[in-house]
């Protein structure tokens, strides 16, 4: 793997990840828009 591909994997991989599942009309998305809102996002 060249450089810079294996900085981007490792930008990638140290993000934290949110996944969301439920049915719908359960409040994902709205959580959602309002996490990334209070984070500014």
């Amino acid at each position: 793997m060249n450089q810079p591909t294996n900085e981007l994997t490792n930008q990638l991989t140290n993000q934290p990840i949110i996944f969301l599942y439920g049915p719908p009309g359960s409040g994902k998305s709205t959580l959602g828009r309002a996490l990334a809102d209070k984070l500014g996002l």
